[in-house]
């Protein structure tokens, strides 16, 4: 994902590089490539071609998710998809769709818990919805049994989520898959497999994910797990730093961090001959415009969640400056605001 106010036609392009070259002189299409380089370098994983037709099933999938739950596209993100997604998928034959392995169970929590802290992974946690509940930072916070059944009861009681939470298993599969890792992705298909032989709603699946491995591993990314710390060179990103300092601690000490709370192990048991019910969604990309059109934010609705109401029942509050807008409440202004808004706001005015 590239932000796509980093291509303006207007010029004023943000310092994004590391150093001090902001690439403000770049043509659009050096200033791409330059970014594409800098990504890789700060997070060390290479960029990998993909199906288009792949890259378009999940995001109709995540479309539908969205529209199910009545969540709305804002700014950026609208004119990302459209730009990207905003036409019809020609040619189905032959249209590079992914074999994704058998699912097979990990070695042991120990490896996943590494594998989990790869840099390609440092945005699959809960971290965002965690900082609003806990009103910290990741990793200001000693995790706990008590600290981290509210965390998970939180996380999980938003059908929303938990829906997602499958999808970003089977998103990271196919990044595996594209790096030709297919026993990494087996790993997390065989997770996923194991809390899928539930409806998503039920109360079963609630348990289910709760008592799922991977779901507790990536809780915990958000808590200070205790690890010792290591001399490592300066100028490491956050992603790139926090591996090297697990890895070499699983090194030494060949068992997880101190500070993990960790009840869950390799699930057992799994049936892999059944159907995936998540992928249901994902069996037809559909007409992408006619969803994106769908999940425009309208005054109607919180332009963050989608909601009707204000907190507190009542009528919705709008942008004082651009009256386009809608919100249930102060912080949702605030977030909607900071992810793109005030650009969108300054335009409408102008």
């Amino acid at each position: 994902f590239i932000p796509c106010d980093l291509f303006a036609d207007d010029g004023e392009r943000p310092h994004y590089f590391r150093g001090n070259d902001p690439g403000a002189n770049l043509s659009t299409e050096k200033y791409y490539h330059r970014f594409v380089e800098d990504t890789e370098e700060l997070t060390e994983a290479v960029f990998r071609s993909a199906s288009y037709h792949q890259c378009a099933t999940f995001i109709a999938g995540a479309l539908e998710r969205m529209k199910t739950m009545k969540k709305v596209l804002v700014g950026k993100e609208e004119r990302t998809v459209v730009r990207l997604f905003g036409h019809k998928v020609a040619n189905e034959e032959g249209r590079g769709d992914t074999n994704f392995p058998t699912p097979t169970p990990a070695p042991s929590v120990e490896i996943l818990w590494v594998t989990l802290h790869r840099p390609e992974y440092y945005s699959f946690t809960a971290n965002e919805r965690l900082c609003d509940l806990h009103k910290c930072e990741p990793g200001n916070m000693d995790g706990s049994t008590k600290i981290f059944n509210e965390s998970s009861n939180y996380i999980l009681r938003d059908k929303y989520y938990r829906e997602c939470f499958f999808a970003m298993l089977k998103h990271m599969a196919y990044w595996h898959m594209l790096r030709n890792e297919e026993e990494v992705a087996s790993w997390l298909l065989w997770e996923r497999q194991s809390v899928l032989v539930h409806p998503v709603e039920s109360s079963e699946a609630l348990e289910s994910i709760k008592n799922n491995v991977v779901f507790q591993l990536m809780l915990n990314k958000f808590f200070d797990c205790k690890a010792t710390p290591l001399m490592l060179p300066t100028g490491l990103s956050v992603g790139i730093r926090n591996y090297m300092i697990y890895n070499g601690n699983m090194a030494i000490t060949n068992c997880l961090p101190p500070g993990l709370v960790v009840t869950a192990d390799i699930a057992s048991g799994v049936d892999t001959t059944e159907g995936d019910s998540a992928d249901k969604l994902d069996g037809s990309v559909g007409d992408i415009c006619k969803s994106i059109k769908n999940l425009k934010v309208k005054k109607s609705s919180c332009a963050m969640c989608g909601a009707t109401r204000s907190e507190t029942g009542g009528k919705l509050s709008t942008c004082s400056k651009c009256n386009s807008v809608a919100y249930c409440c102060r912080h949702h202004q605030v977030l909607h605001w900071k992810n793109g808004h005030k650009q969108e706001c300054a335009k409408s005015e102008k």
